[in-house]
């Protein structure tokens, strides 16, 4: 068996000649084998890696009986909502390069694990060539002076890089922990997607409500302009009231454009995140009346907030990178190569086939880094100091999602107590409207009391609807910071 070395010892030699000068009784072979595996390189010291936080130092329970669906929009009860959001994930062309991602890396995977894996080739080829009878081929030759001939090979070649310690193993996994870890964030821009699709349509929801609002309020404040006009030509009220009256009108006016363009945007983001024209939403005019609502979990479980995508990502990149630097270490091992070829071989008018133009050959080969500068240790370096970084990243996921998490549902959880009292406030500010408005009406009122409670009223409805959508809004954000159901397969 042919054995060969990858030895970088060039530099070493003047050193190497006054040691031999010193050790004369010590046999030359010896002498050199010491020299070598002294120069062997070597991995260096151990490293301790980061730790990796876990769900008891959060306090987090380990178990939740509560899940989210994998279609977790359909639970709010509204079929153009369900039609939106499965536009945007088909369309949408950020989830396109998310899924060219996905392919790359499940290329690269299957590069990886080719490998270690035996590459036969199959290679025929005919050359004619002018020799020289002086030439190193020309003694071969019958005649004198420049001659040609024919040389005709065809052979099957095998070479076997063999995967004695498991480096390419070590690399194919890492290669799969990060197919997976891409398919994660698919997942998490898909997530992204229907949860800011949702949110723009209940935002829409929320403002035809309030459309709803500033149109009663013109309706009112005209009504009011009209009566204060009537009242000044009997005397009862002056000029100064009818302009206050009008200005309330003209205000109340205003508002209701803003609403309507407030409307027309979200409209157009809309469009956008499903890859429609601008102008195809324009009659969309969803309701918050018709959403449907279900309840939060009360406590964040860790079995939840594990498949959060970015968290599951996060953690597989892990797995790849504890891959890349077990990989790194077994390239200090000694690497075993097989190649051997096996064919047919003839010159001029000799048959090809024939047992006579056999030709086979085997050429196993053994390497084992010595010195090399320090370039396989610096390489393991960087793969120990990335598996840090992806700890790293793993942690702040963590926490942020258990940080979102706990945010959203004690949010949840206070929005629930802010409408129960915003209904007690709601209901005494329209009784107050409505009581200074028939004194007004019988001429027993001040027109500013009327317009005093009026403001409280309609400040009162405004809360009413952002409560409600701040409700729906707190419910989708909870759902992305656990995964919208999303679970790895």
């Amino acid at each position: 068996m042919k054995s060969t070395s990858n030895l970088n010892i060039g530099s070493s030699i003047g050193s190497s000649k006054r040691l031999l000068k010193k050790a004369k009784k010590i046999p030359y072979v010896s002498l050199m084998s010491l020299l070598i595996l002294a120069g062997c390189a070597t991995p260096g010291a151990d490293h301790i890696a980061l730790t990796q936080i876990d769900s008891a130092s959060l306090r987090l329970p380990k178990e939740n009986s509560s899940a989210v669906a994998d279609q977790w929009w359909t639970e709010l009860g509204d079929t153009n909502l369900n039609s939106l959001i499965q536009a945007s994930l088909k369309d949408k062309p950020s989830l396109k390069i998310a899924s060219s991602r996905v392919y790359r890396a499940m290329s690269l995977a299957q590069l990886s694990e080719s490998a270690h894996m035996p590459q036969i080739g199959l290679g025929a080829d005919i050359n004619r060539q002018g020799y020289s009878s002086n030439g190193l081929f020309g003694g071969l030759l019958k005649n004198t002076g420049l001659q040609t001939a024919t040389t005709s090979t065809f052979q099957a070649g095998i070479n076997w890089n063999i995967d004695l310690w498991g480096m390419h193993a070590a690399q194919t996994a890492a290669a799969l922990s990060e197919v997976k870890a891409v398919e994660a964030d698919l997942a998490s821009a898909a997530l992204w997607t229907s949860v800011q699709v949702a949110q723009g349509y209940i935002g829409l929801a929320k403002m035809g409500t309030q459309l709803d609002v500033a149109e009663r309020a013109m309706l009112q404040r005209e009504e009011i302009y009209n009566l204060t006009r009537s009242r000044l030509q009997v005397g009862l009220d002056t000029k100064v009231e009818v302009a206050q009256a009008q200005s309330a009108y003209y205000e109340a006016r205003a508002q209701r454009e803003m609403v309507l363009e407030q409307m027309q945007l979200i409209r157009h983001q809309l469009a956008a995140l499903t890859a429609q024209p601008m102008d195809s939403l324009d009659t969309l005019a969803p309701r918050l009346e018709n959403l449907k609502f279900t309840q939060p979990p009360s406590v964040l479980g860790a079995d939840l907030l594990g498949r959060r995508p970015e968290v599951v990502a996060a953690r597989l990149r892990i797995e790849a990178a504890s891959q890349d630097v077990s990989a790194a270490k077994k390239q200090f091992y000694p690497n075993v190569n097989l190649v051997g070829f096996a064919g047919y071989n003839a010159l001029k008018s000799n048959p090809l086939i024939n047992p006579n133009s056999q030709t086979f050959g085997v050429d196993p080969a053994i390497t084992l880094p010595i010195f090399d500068g320090g370039r396989l240790r610096a390489q393991l370096g960087t793969k120990r100091a990335e598996l840090d970084a992806a700890i790293a990243s793993y942690n702040e996921s963590v926490i942020q999602a258990v940080h979102e998490g706990s945010d959203l549902i004690a949010s949840s959880q206070y929005i629930i107590k802010q409408r129960k009292e915003q209904q007690e406030a709601l209901q005494s500010a329209k009784l107050a409207y409505e009581l200074s408005l028939e004194r007004y009406r019988a001429g027993l009122g001040n027109y500013l009391i009327v317009l005093n409670t009026e403001s409280q009223w309609l400040s009162q409805q405004k809360m009413s609807v952002d409560l409600q959508a701040r409700q729906f809004d707190a419910r989708v954000s909870l759902i992305r910071t656990l995964g919208g159901g999303w679970v790895q397969r």
